[in-house]
């Protein structure tokens, strides 16, 4: 698996740990819920493999049901528009968030079951793949990076989680695996696009593609 493909893999592996019921924040420091949300990403994947195993329609349902209460969604989607979001009217800013959940619902549940085989033999060696090195005091915005290093067999991959302090605990808004930020990612692609089809442009995109892959996804 290259890199970039990993890179992308863990990040759905992140998103595939809002599969298992939600867990009480309130208590949780940064550093707890970063790795609870992963070892019940893990603890799914092994006793769920042969129920999600080219089921994409079952994997995005299970994500859907509980992704709000750990991903920042709203945020993602507001760094990564910038000034397209500033912009943007309510209803528009409305139709994007819910697009662009759509998006990684999709994307990254596809990549995962793809690379379904690799990922269970990756987790299934070790328990502990993903250890906690440091984390930063919150910001006066009540964000702090909690840094990791995932430990595979032949490298050390470095994945940093960012999170914002929300009323009943954390959630994330973004994930930098070796320097590559997750909302950067995303804010280069939308944002050229956004330029070249301007906002509703892109809104209409992505809403079309999530109509066109749930007919698709029909028996």
């Amino acid at each position: 698996m290259t890199g970039r493909t990993m890179k992308l893999v863990m990040t759905g592996l992140l998103l595939l740990a809002m599969v298992g019921q939600p867990r009480a924040q309130a208590e949780q420091t940064p550093e707890d819920v970063i790795v609870t949300v992963f070892s019940d990403a893990v603890e799914l994947l092994i006793e769920r493999e042969d129920e999600l195993r080219d089921n994409l329609d079952l994997t995005v349902s299970l994500i859907d049901q509980t992704l709000s209460p750990h991903v920042q969604v709203p945020l993602m989607s507001q760094l990564i528009l910038t000034t397209h979001w500033r912009t943007a009217s309510p209803e528009q800013q409305a139709r994007f968030v819910a697009a662009f959940r759509q998006h990684l619902l999709r994307t990254y549940a596809r990549l995962l079951l793809d690379n379904l085989d690799e990922v269970i033999e990756t987790v299934g060696r070790d328990e502990s793949l993903l250890r906690v090195r440091s984390s930063t005091e919150p910001d006066r915005r009540g964000r702090v990076t909690v840094r990791t290093d995932l430990e595979l067999v032949d490298e050390v991959l470095p994945i940093d989680y960012r999170l914002i302090a929300i009323d009943d605990g954390w959630q994330i808004w973004d994930i930098v695996i070796e320097n590559i930020s997750f909302v950067i990612n995303y804010r280069d692609e939308f944002g050229s696009r956004a330029d070249a089809l301007g906002l509703e442009g892109l809104i209409a995109e992505l809403e079309d593609r999530d109509t066109t892959a749930r007919a698709g996804s029909e028996p």
